[in-house]
């Protein structure tokens, strides 16, 4: 995966999870935290891009539903 390749995954894992932080979306409290580190993680890697980090994709954590 080439600089561009990796920055536009990003991002799309960013647009794939914006769900879990909306205040409807019925995820545990647990869940919601992991989400919204995940997401952290993500923007910390666009931010403080570094070509010889691009291989690192941080883990997407499992989405738990409340009952």
């Amino acid at each position: 995966m080439n600089d561009d390749e990796y920055v536009k995954h990003l991002k799309q894992l960013l647009l794939d999870t914006d769900y879990s932080v909306l205040e409807d979306v019925n995820l545990t409290e647990e869940s919601k935290a992991e989400f919204v580190a995940y997401r952290a993680s993500v923007r910390l890697s666009l931010i403080n891009f570094v070509p010889e980090a691009r291989n690192y994709i941080p883990t997407l954590p499992e989405a738990i539903w409340a009952e």
